[in-house]
Order: structure tokens, then sequence, then C-alpha cells
């Protein structure tokens, strides 16, 4: 990945930072979520060292820098991803793509900070998804307006559900959110 694509993806997750404050604060911030140090690495290194749990809330791209963004964080891992072809068809046909492969590397990740994974990407002149597991996926549409918001895509053998992030963002109550996982921890 080149310089160009390093800043394209760094100015992508500053994207999703300012939709996701928006979203939390009902549109009044843009300032609650921001870029992890080192983009997730931080908290990696410090697993390696020994070190983890002090790092816990760095997991993942995105990070609350303002207790109001503490239940999303807390309740996900989430990646931020931007490439040119993410292949989102070929799970379809059993070819693992690169969103699956994306997907399966940030597993493990989220797992170890007992968070659910989600992955937020944008592939070049097409829509950006949110991807997350099937809890995760209860929990979206639990939190939901009167409509339950569905999956635009699934698939079941890799146990993915995944959304048109416009539509998390328009659909998903955050107040709700809050009140249902705001003193959640995971364990």
């Amino acid at each position: 990945m080149g310089a160009r694509s390093s800043h394209k993806g760094s100015a992508y997750e500053r994207k999703v930072c300012v939709g996701l404050s928006r979203w939390i604060s009902n549109l009044t911030r843009d300032d609650i979520f921001w870029r992890s140090a080192m983009s997730g690495g931080r908290a990696t290194l410090a697993q390696r060292k020994g070190r983890g749990s002090r790092f816990e809330g760095s997991t993942g791209d995105i990070t609350a820098v303002d207790p109001m963004g503490e239940p999303l964080t807390a309740t996900f891992s989430i990646e931020v991803k931007a490439y040119k072809q993410f292949e989102i068809d070929r799970p379809a046909f059993d070819r693992k793509g690169e969103l699956l492969g994306l997907w399966k590397a940030h597993l493990p990740k989220a797992a170890q900070a007992k968070r659910l994974p989600m992955l937020i990407g944008k592939q070049d002149n097409m829509g950006e998804v949110l991807l997350v597991t099937e809890e995760g996926g209860n929990i979206i549409e639990a939190c939901s307006g009167p409509r339950p918001l569905v999956p635009t895509l699934h698939w079941p053998r890799h146990d993915v559900w995944i959304y048109l992030f416009r539509d998390f963002l328009a659909n998903v109550d955050p107040a709700l959110f809050v009140e249902r996982y705001g003193s959640q921890t995971r364990s």
C-alpha cells in the first residue's frame, strides 16, 4: 500500500469518525470519535509486550475521545478500510475476496479486546458498508427505529451481516443504543 493509499485510508477514517460523532450526538458534534493512535497498532504492540489491558480502548481504528462515544467503542472494535476493490461478491462463490480477508483478520483482534467486531469500509465508486457478526446485527436491529434495520447482504457461512453505513447512521437510534449498551462491559 503506497503513500497515496495510506493518505486515502486515514482521510476516510477521519470521515467515518465525524459521521459516527454526528450520529451519537444527534448531529450536534463532530469530535466524539477520532482515529486511534497508530490505528489500533498501539494496542497490538502493548499486547505483545504484555501490557494489553492498559491500551484496551485503543483497539481498532477508531476510539472515543469523549465519554459520549464510549458505549460504541466499549461494545465494538471498529476497523475502517478504504480500498479500490473489495470483491464483495466473491464469498457468494466460495472465494475469499479482499473484504472477507480484512474481516477475518479483524475477528481475533476484536475477540482479544473482548469486543464485537465492526468493519466500516468503502470501495471506490461504491457505497459504504458496515460489517458485524450476527450478535452485532441483533444489537443494530434492536436499536433501529420502528422498522428494524435488516442487512443488505448476509454471509451466514462466515457470520457476516452487511449493512449500508448510511442506513446505520440514519436508522439506528443512538439514544436507544446508549440506554441499552451504555453501561455494558464485555467479558
